[in-house]
């Protein structure tokens, strides 16, 4: 049981809860403030638990008010999860998912002030994915979170999608609120783009030679449009190298009312310094559960979505971007596809070991 802890049991023996699917291997936790049924966590709680299924993609999900430690659920006794204990017992694994997942919340939270110039709106889902597993922190309400956890790094897009309709539900059926559509839209087709439909805007940083910015741009030119993937830049060493976009398409005017086009570009080509400082704290941050490189980031925020992705060795980043909240999903798509073409194509293969992606192939 983590310290944090005053009830800790199955699902069955919470009080004023009736049968579940996974009654026999789903454990909640209790923070001493919201031990009694008074304290009005139960309707909560109660929906937090629906977030399981038969088949557990989900395999912990915890809430903080304020900062604090309120309750978890989690399957760790699963025979699905055994595989994954590294010599922990359920118990420990319950202690160090509570202690990473309060370090993401305080994460989240800085990442919030980061992107706020951006002016997008509140940051309101942050995913994290690795070789060992995945973790999903949104944002209820102002200072409320819930945040999602799973050991298979193969389940981390269902695990993701089960903890946003839990916030969803959460939000409208409780609180009232609307739904703000974190990941966006999962039921679209991304068809593949042929030609461009309109010119990209492209930039080159000062070290980008010139096969690898043509090569780059080339590929945009059918992952980067007005429908979703609306900006993509290469990073070397967390420098920037080469972007493609459509912001200044007339499609997308309403997005730049309050912002200039330059100063979102400029915005976007720095993010790569701030990474290095960032998912150096991220990764120190989730240790106790996630000790492998971070691969895959995403910073979903009210208008659209910021993903990071780790293309080779440190420092070596593919960054996306759109600002149509339902087209997150969407855009996500389209930048793996981008992120496959890298490195497939031989510009990329047959670059120094110096350069990005060298180190991937082979």
């Amino acid at each position: 049981m983590s310290p944090d802890s005053a009830f800790a049991g199955r699902w069955e023996e919470s009080p004023g809860f009736g049968n579940h699917p996974l009654a026999q291997v789903l454990s909640v936790s209790r923070a001493p403030h919201i031990e009694s049924p008074e304290a009005g966590y139960e309707p909560l709680l109660a929906y937090c638990g629906t977030a399981f299924g038969s088949r557990p993609e989900l395999h912990y999900l915890t809430h903080f008010g304020t900062g604090f430690f309120d309750f978890s659920l989690d399957v760790f006794d699963h025979e699905a999860c055994r595989s994954r204990y590294g010599g922990r017992t359920p118990d420990e694994l319950r202690a160090d998912h509570q202690s990473a997942c309060r370090h993401l919340v305080i994460c989240t939270e800085r990442f919030d002030r980061m992107l706020a110039d951006l002016k997008s709106g509140d940051l309101m889902r942050t995913l994290i994915a690795s070789a060992d597993g995945a973790l999903s922190c949104h944002r209820v309400r102002p200072d409320q979170y819930l945040v999602g956890a799973t050991l298979h790094p193969e389940s981390a897009d269902d695990m993701d999608t089960l903890t946003s309709v839990a916030v969803t539900t959460v939000r409208t059926d409780i609180y009232g609120l609307s739904d703000e559509m974190p990941g966006g839209l999962k039921d679209v087709t991304v068809t593949p783009i042929d030609v461009p439909a309109e010119p990209l805007e492209q930039r080159r940083g000062e070290s980008c030679p010139d096969d690898v910015h043509a090569a780059f741009i080339k590929l945009c030119a059918t992952a980067v449009n007005a429908d979703d993937l609306h900006y993509a830049a290469l990073f070397r060493d967390y420098t920037f190298c080469a972007s493609a976009d459509v912001l200044g398409s007339p499609r997308l005017s309403q997005w730049f009312y309050n912002i200039a086009t330059e100063t979102r570009r400029k915005l976007y080509e720095s993010l790569g310094g701030e990474m290095r400082q960032e998912l150096a704290q991220l990764t120190h941050a989730v240790r106790t559960i996630v000790r492998q490189p971070l691969d895959r980031l995403v910073l979903d925020v009210q208008e659209g979505a910021v993903y990071v992705y780790r293309i080779g060795r440190e420092g070596d980043l593919l960054v996306g971007v759109t600002l149509r909240q339902p087209a997150v999903h969407a855009a996500e798509k389209r930048l793996r596809d981008l992120l496959a073409g890298l490195r497939r194509n031989e510009t990329f293969t047959q670059i120094p070991d110096d350069f990005p992606f060298a180190s991937e192939q082979g």
